[in-house]
Parts: C-alpha cells; sequence; structure tokens
C-alpha cells in the first residue's frame, strides 16, 4: 500500500513542475527585455518563437488546462483502484481463511468475479488477468484453505469519482463510509484549518467538503467531451493537485486504520501493559511470554485509532539485544518509531519464528 502512496505523490510532484513550467513560460513570454529592439536584432532566430508565445495565450491557457484536469483526475482514479487492490492483497495475505473474510467482501465475490469475466478483455484489465486465473481463484474461495482473491474485480465501477461514488466503490470491499473516515483523518484535519477556517467541517454536507472532488469530475467529463468555455488559472489547479494530494493521503490512512485490526486478530500478539513509557518511544514491559524481534512490525491501540511502526531496538538491563524469548519472564524496553503513550495497549506482528515459539 505504501508503495502505491509514494507513486501516486511522486506523480502530484510531476503534475505541479508541470504547472510551475507552464507558469514560468508565461512570465518568460511577458518580459519586457524582449521588446527592446536590441534583443530583438540579436536575437533574430528565436524571436520568431517568443512571437508566437505571446500570440498564442488563449490557446496556450486551455492546452495546460485541459492537460492537467485530464491528468489530475485520471492520477487520482487510478490511485483510487490501486490502493483498492493494495489493500485487498495486504487483506488476503492476513487472513487464511476465506470464510474469516469481512462479509461484505465475501458476499460480493462471486457476483464481481462473474463480472471480470465478461470484462476481462477490456482495456482497463488486459494482460492483469486470464479467464483461468480468474476461475481458479474463485474456486478457491469455496474449497477452503489457502485462497486468492480476484482482487481486480472489485475495481469496477460506472461513474467517474465523486465523493458519493467512492463511497459505493469502496463499500463494495466492506469499507462503509469513507468520506466519513477520510475526516478523521490527520491529514484531512490538518488541511480543514485551512479550507474551512473557524467552521466545524463535521456538520457540513459531502458536497460541500468534498466540492472540489466533484468538481474536478464535472470538469474532467467537460473536457474529454468538448472544448472546455470555462478554464481555472494556473494557481488554482496547483491548488486542486494539492487537495487531491491530500486526499489520496487520507484514502490511504483511512485503508490502513480499516486494515490494522484485522492484522492485529489474524497476525499479532498483545504484549503486557507498560509499566512505563520514556521520552513517548521507549516502552518498558514485563514480558512473561512471547518472542520480540528488532525489526518487527509493532501496532498500539488507542482511543482514536492505531498507530504503526518498528522495534528499532530492544534492551534487557541495559544490554541491547536482537530477540528476546519468554518464558523466562523478563523486563524488556524497546524501542519504536512513533509517538508512544503508557496507556496504549500494544501488539507485535507475529513471524515464523515467533508463530514456532506460539504453537
Amino acid at each position: 500500500m505504501i508503495d502505491s502512496l509514494h507513486r501516486f505523490q511522486g506523480r502530484i510532484d510531476q503534475l505541479i513542475a508541470f504547472f510551475n513550467d507552464a507558469e514560468t513560460i508565461n512570465a518568460l513570454a511577458d518580459h519586457k527585455v524582449f521588446e527592446e529592439e536590441d534583443w530583438v536584432t540579436g536575437n533574430a532566430n528565436i524571436h520568431p518563437h517568443l512571437v508566437r508565445l505571446r500570440s498564442n495565450k488563449i490557446d496556450r491557457r486551455i492546452q495546460t488546462y485541459a492537460s492537467g484536469i485530464i491528468l489530475l483526475y485520471g492520477l487520482f482514479e487510478q490511485y483510487v483502484e490501486e490502493m483498492l487492490v493494495a489493500y485487498l492483497e495486504e487483506m488476503n495475505a492476513t487472513i487464511d481463511n476465506f470464510d474469516d473474510m469481512p462479509i461484505k467482501i465475501r458476499e460480493n465475490h462471486t457476483t464481481l468475479s462473474a463480472q471480470l469475466l465478461i470484462n476481462r478483455d477490456f482495456d482497463k484489465y488486459r494482460d492483469r488477468c486470464s479467464e483461468t486465473d480468474i476461475v481458479q481463484r474463485l474456486l478457491s474461495c469455496v474449497h477452503g484453505g489457502s485462497f486468492r482473491l480476484n482482487t481486480l474485480a472489485y475495481t469496477d465501477h460506472k461513474s467517474n469519482f465523486r465523493i458519493e461514488p467512492l463511497n459505493r466503490f469502496f463499500e463494495l470491499a466492506g469499507i462503509s463510509g469513507m468520506s466519513a473516515l477520510l475526516k478523521t483523518t490527520t491529514a484531512f484535519q490538518e488541511y480543514s484549518i485551512s479550507r474551512f477556517p473557524g467552521r466545524k467541517f463535521d456538520n457540513l454536507p459531502d458536497t460541500v467538503v468534498f466540492e472540489d472532488l466533484d468538481d474536478l469530475a464535472w470538469r474532467r467529463n467537460v473536457v474529454a467531451h468538448g472544448w472546455p468555455d470555462e478554464t481555472l488559472s494556473i494557481e488554482m489547479m496547483k491548488e486542486r493537485a494539492e487537495f487531491i494530494r491530500v486526499l489520496g493521503d487520507c484514502i490511504y490512512e483511512a485503508l490502513r486504520q480499516s486494515l490494522l485490526p484485522h492484522i492485529i486478530k489474524h497476525q499479532c500478539y498483545a504484549l503486557p501493559k507498560p509499566h512505563v513509557v520514556f521520552n513517548n518511544s521507549i516502552v518498558c514491559i514485563h514480558l512473561e511470554a512471547g518472542i520480540l524481534l528488532e525489526g518487527s512490525q509493532v501496532i498500539a491501540s488507542q482511543s482514536a485509532g492505531y498507530l504503526e511502526g518498528k522495534i528499532l531496538s530492544i534492551e534487557i538491563d541495559h544490554m541491547q539485544q536482537m530477540k528476546v524469548v519468554a518464558p523466562p519472564s523478563v523486563e524488556v524496553a524497546f524501542l519504536v518509531d512513533f509517538r508512544a503513550k503508557d496507556n496504549y495497549q500494544y501488539f507485535v506482528r507475529k513471524t515464523r519464528n515467533s508463530s514456532e515459539i506460539d504453537s
């Protein structure tokens, strides 16, 4: 999932660089020095190109706008689909039995897989699945034991991603009320301070809170089906791109928060309540049973959701350890890479070695 987020962020950076380049071209074309006779005489080979840039302002504005809208919406739609597939793949890797998957995923899998069989030759799915692969995955979810979801099947949607279609899209994978989840994320809380100054956005309708997304989808349709009569300034386009960046961060955060309870349930064991936490990073516990490994994933449960990170180092009596196994019981301190507190419940993700010890 994190790889999809990083690709998305990098592409947003590229798009903003495109807008910055357009601003640079406009500024250069309008520079007064190019009107001076001495400059024109000394740069006869460049002057015709400059004249063309200056005379082509309207067309250039429309081309920048149309390209930006198509790229920005397409980037967002691609990211949403990639992120849902990554989420389902990680769910698949976390849960051993199909019957333990969330009910919505189980209920929709057969119907969506059948639709994928029909759609498999669409450009969207070409070279990403085959009839044999779809059927084999579908059968694996019926016979018990190890299984493979048809994760691509859940990416089918008929509408552009305004906020309501986005909610319905994630609902098929058992994630209800995505818009409400997005508003609870840290990224959106920070964004709302500047977007809705002095207002409680929790009470605002989704059509207001996510107006920029709905507007982007509308503008994408206008550009895709004709010549746009209305455009946005480059500065406004950059603002839209930054909003989509925030929305992408929020989607990742919301999906991780939805995924972590399943990881805890199926692949983690609980650690004892800490005696104390030093510097919001060093967790001290009395370990009676289990295994701690440097580098293991650790998850903290709190009232506002979950935090996750790694065990960076482990110490017993101020001596660094790579691994600690109990019993016998032992006092252990371990360093984590997120802000820890002593009232959190901590879980460690099992490795193959820890699973063997637990058994």
